[in-house]
């Protein structure tokens, strides 16, 4: 996904009712002296809202983030209170205030609209038009990545691996962590290709750069592991995928609990990889 609102999660819930109940009397408190419109009140608005959609609280964080919003209409307020209609499941309202932001002077701003108004796209070509209008108005990794991921799911697989290209020449030095993710997505566009041998030089040197960037028991790079395990799966070499699939899942399980879809395909696939080829389901 393009847009990824960065949520602030505290472990002890009463420390952080405690600091919202701060937020909220410093508000009152402007408001009492400044008038409810006034910079200060509003400031103050805006900073106790965006604590608690850190707090995952999206429909109190709607109620706030609504009522300045009105009081003093600003693109920063409108750009939470997005993430807030997303968090909270009210996609239409999201990709509504998604759309008064893509004209923002702000061209970092306007492409974070675009970009997620794409998310948010159900038809494919559509959601094509808004990502390459946001590299149109800023380009990065991400944007390349989320284009070519768009092609893919298309059935473009030339466009998208010439897209993933395009993305990676912005980290020559290869050091970022969306690289990683990047040349993920191009192996597997490889191996939807035919191109084994490619597919895993580049699912090793995504693995190696997550691994250096996120960190080995990190998802993503037990995702990486995950890939890299079907890829030499996919080359006949089941003893090397059958670890490969074993690492990622103990990552899996560890991070993201037996329930999520990542920990079950993985399971599925290393029950398959260690059934003898040719026996019967």
């Amino acid at each position: 996904m393009a847009f990824e609102w960065m949520l602030l999660v505290l472990s002890w819930q009463p420390q952080a009712d405690g600091l919202s109940a701060v937020y909220e009397k410093e508000w009152e408190r402007r408001k009492a002296v400044h008038g409810e419109a006034s910079r200060e009140a509003v400031a103050a608005a805006r900073d106790w809202g965006l604590f608690v959609l850190g707090q995952r609280d999206f429909q109190a964080a709607i109620r706030i983030l609504e009522q300045t919003q009105r009081l003093a209409p600003d693109e920063g307020i409108g750009e939470a209170l997005a993430g807030a209609y997303l968090g909270a499941g009210r996609r239409r309202e999201a990709a509504a205030q998604w759309e008064q932001l893509v004209v923002s002077a702000d061209h970092g701003r306007a492409a974070r609209a675009l970009s997620a108004r794409g998310d948010l796209e159900d038809n494919r070509p559509q959601a094509c038009g808004w990502y390459e209008k946001a590299i149109a108005r800023q380009a990065s990794i991400a944007r390349w990545n989320d284009l070519g991921l768009c092609r893919q799911e298309q059935g473009k697989a030339g466009e998208a691996i010439t897209l993933f290209e395009r993305a990676l020449q912005l980290d020559p030095g290869r050091k970022d962590a969306e690289t990683g993710v990047t040349l993920n997505n191009l192996a597997s566009v490889l191996l939807e290709a035919g191109r084994l041998g490619e597919a895993e030089r580049r699912q090793r040197e995504a693995l190696a750069l997550l691994e250096r960037t996120l960190g080995a028991r990190h998802a993503r790079t037990a995702l990486a592991l995950r890939n890299l395990a079907d890829i030499v799966r996919a080359g006949g070499r089941m003893a090397e995928a059958k670890r490969l699939y074993t690492r990622a899942l103990e990552v899996f399980q560890a991070r993201l609990g037996p329930e999520h879809p990542w920990t079950r395909e993985t399971e599925e696939a290393l029950v398959s990889a260690a059934r003898p080829q040719g026996a019967a389901r």
